[in-house]
């Protein structure tokens, strides 16, 4: 399928609205829709364009498509919205060092037998190389100014859901083959708008929010098709899918004849995991709303069963696979993909997938540690300050989280430090706090911290915050202790926010949970 992989850096801040309602809170998306790149790019593009059918072909016609762009490591590294299907067992590691671990694919029709209860993986982003992509985001408090006389309006408080600057997304730029051939010039033309200038998207891109710069790169063909297919076969739904039935109304009844493969197979039910979404979308040059669409939301696996012995691929199939199926593919819907691997099996393995490559050794004036830094960002297409810190934060953590247990002689049986709830609260102070003063303020000097030391402040009774741990002189000192030097000393020796980093650190904690210790899947039973 010719086309271009589309890598988006955020210079700003993005609003992106997941639905167009204006009361009640407000909730961002957490991806970067095609219909907001097709838009960014119309709005450039559109009036240039004199003749009508240039304007059909490229913006409504769903011969040329702007995919989905999802988060990712690095630019130029794809990433999929989450298999539905994927599963762990409950009070397992299904994510450690941002790689998939523990997981089953509950879509493969083996009935192996697994103790514990199965809890879906709902959310997230997976790279080919099995690393798991999460947005970062937070959520910002405005007023409305009064502008007759130049403060706070009266009860005009509102607030922004947003994903933060400095993250990098990837998607594809497709189109038919008859348009390469026909009209090369209408794909330049694209590509350089795209690349020309910097693009401006989402709510609010005329003020603080909105920049990105946008990198276009050879998009490589790696969906091999197989000759012939198993007695079933899944569907894996890349981005949201929009189904028409016979009279032309929308449905999420789902069969082989709604998408295109009438006769070749029959849909299955018990294998199949599918979440529908409601929602309509607001278009910016027409200031009304677009019809109300009701789609598979991306994510869900469908899974057939061939109905006779010709398993061939039929050219249908590769019709439905290579073009798309259903409405508004021209913005990225309808995408599908046939058995994404590694969803080959029950149990998933990325063991043998590539990390990201090997860095190759520089010499350099940097210190050993910055050169270390320098290395493992490019490695792991880490581009803030902030994530790199973070991570090398949370290795010393889960040190010290050892260190700990091994002082006090807990066994993985009993929870030892700070627990998700903990961590939590950590993650709603660095929230809150406007500057790094008032943070470190909060967790351990204000009125009533957070976080209380030994070296002031009043000592909670069974507070996890005080188990004994050691420092890197040796010396016996609290949690909480060692992480106000070490939050202090980063303020002082490092130019980073230690509110971003404190929330990347909070989040990874809460999802890996220090405190039960380096326990296997098989010790780990189910909770009553």
């Amino acid at each position: 399928m010719p086309g271009k992989l589309i890598s988006l850096y955020c210079k700003d801040k993005l609003i992106l609205s997941e639905n167009a309602s204006t009361s009640g809170e407000h909730t961002g998306l957490d991806f970067i829709p095609g219909s907001t790149l097709l838009g960014a790019v119309a709005a450039k593009l559109y009036r240039n364009l004199t003749d009508q059918q240039d304007q059909w072909l490229v913006f409504h016609s769903g011969k040329i498509r702007f995919g989905n762009m999802y988060p990712t490591t690095a630019p130029n590294v794809r990433s999929w919205p989450m298999p539905l299907s994927y599963h762990y067992i409950k009070n397992t590691q299904a994510i450690k060092n941002s790689r998939l671990t523990q997981v089953l694919d509950l879509s493969t029709s083996s009935d192996e037998q697994q103790s514990g209860q199965r809890k879906q993986m709902r959310a997230g982003y997976i790279t080919e190389q099995g690393n798991v992509v999460n947005t970062v985001a937070s959520y910002q408090l405005k007023s409305a100014i009064n502008y007759a006389t130049g403060t706070a309006q009266e009860s005009q408080l509102f607030g922004y859901s947003t994903i933060e600057s400095d993250q990098w997304f990837c998607g594809e730029l497709t189109w038919d083959e008859d348009v390469a051939t026909n009209h090369p010039e209408l794909l330049s033309q694209i590509i350089q708008t795209l690349t020309s200038s910097r693009l401006r998207i989402g709510r609010s891109k005329g003020a603080e929010f909105g920049r990105v710069n946008a990198h276009v790169s050879e998009l490589s063909d790696d969906s091999q098709l197989p000759d012939y297919l198993n007695s079933s076969f899944r569907l894996f739904c890349l981005s949201d899918v929009a189904l028409r039935n016979e009279q032309g109304d929308a449905t999420l009844s789902i069969s082989a004849k709604s998408l295109g493969l009438d006769g070749l197979a029959t849909f299955d039910t018990e294998h199949s995991f599918v979440r529908p979404r409601r929602y309509s979308p607001y278009n910016s040059a027409r200031r009304s709303y677009d019809q109300e669409r009701l789609v598979i939301a991306k994510g869900s696996v469908l899974t057939f069963k061939i109905e006779d012995e010709k398993n061939a691929l039929t050219p249908a199939l590769k019709n439905v696979l290579s073009h798309g199926v259903g409405l508004y593919r021209e913005m990225g819907l309808g995408q599908i993909r046939l058995e994404l691997q590694p969803l080959n099996s029950q149990r998933p393995d990325f063991s043998a997938a590539p990390h990201l490559g090997d860095v190759e050794e520089e010499t350099s004036d940097d210190s050993t540690l910055l050169s270390w830094l320098k290395q493992r960002a490019r490695k792991e297409g880490l581009h803030s300050k902030a994530e790199i810190f973070a991570k090398l934060f949370f290795a010393q953590l889960l040190e010290q989280y050892k260190n700990g247990r091994t002082i006090a002689g807990a066994s993985n049986e009993n929870p030892w430090g700070p627990s998700k709830s903990a961590w939590s609260q950590v993650l709603d102070q660095a929230k809150l706090a406007k500057t790094d003063e008032q943070l470190l303020q909060l967790l351990f000097t204000g009125e009533s911290p957070l976080i209380s030391s030994r070296s002031g402040g009043k000592i909670k009774q069974d507070d996890p915050w005080q188990n004994e741990t050691v420092n890197d002189k040796g010396k016996f000192i609290s949690l909480a202790e060692w992480l106000k030097e070490k939050l202090i000393t980063l303020q002082n020796e490092q130019s980073l926010s230690l509110r971003l980093l404190l929330q990347l650190v909070a989040r990874q904690a809460m999802a890996e949970t220090p405190e039960l210790g380096e326990k296997s899947p098989n010790q780990r039973g189910p909770q009553s």
